[in-house]
């Protein structure tokens, strides 16, 4: 059943602000194909390595570990991990990225996801899919989803953000998982199943 939202706007943490705006610029901006004067993408900053075959890959100071499908970078940016898709050969299209954020708080999931709603809402044209953050499993840990479609540049896009708690005692943390595709591209949507599929959740933060 789905939860009431919140009718106060919480306030905008840090964290929701990189997780929803690096996704943002990830999937239409920077990471858009055929961007910038060398017609093709490039990671704005830090080492990246794209895999050859699904790697497990533990996420810095956060309790998650996410598996990288074959072909796709990892990126360190701006306080939050990204997990980023090769390039569409459309230079209009959205490319696919997986944004990673954790956050040591004594704040409730349900008021973290209430605030992602809020801040979400701020994105030009925005849709829910569903009223309210939604009840959803991820890694078989209870998660709130708030799902959705925007404007950007003149391209729909769909952006999913999933946020839940992972770690114990001194290492818990609200993680926010946001998921950003091209709007009915179903490819995409396949390819971040994948790799929520693949997160686990540890009881403390090992990397």
């Amino acid at each position: 059943m789905p939860l009431v939202r919140v009718a106060r706007r919480p306030t905008r943490s840090t964290v929701t602000r990189t997780a929803l705006a690096l996704a943002v610029v990830t999937g239409v901006g920077a990471a858009c194909a055929g961007c910038g004067s060398t017609g093709t993408d490039e990671p704005p900053d830090g080492a990246s390595t794209a895999t050859s075959a699904a790697s497990p890959v533990q996420v810095p100071g956060v309790p998650v570990t996410v598996t990288l499908p074959p072909g796709w970078d990892d990126q360190a940016r701006e306080g939050a991990f990204v997990l980023v898709a090769p390039a569409p050969q459309d230079p209009g299209a959205v490319r696919t990225n997986v944004v990673v954020t954790g956050e040591q708080t004594t704040e409730a999931v349900e008021e973290a996801a209430a605030e992602s709603a809020s801040y979400a809402e701020s994105l030009p044209g925005w849709t829910l899919d569903d009223a309210g953050p939604q009840e959803v499993t991820v890694a078989e840990v209870p998660a709130l989803g708030v799902v959705g479609t925007y404007e950007a540049d003149g391209v729909r896009v769909a952006q999913e953000v999933y946020v839940l708690e992972a770690g114990t005692g001194g290492d818990r943390q609200v993680v926010r998982l946001t998921v950003t595709t091209g709007a009915g591209d179903e490819t995409a949507a396949a390819q971040v199943r994948e790799v929520l599929d693949g997160v686990e959740i540890s009881a403390a933060v090992t990397g």
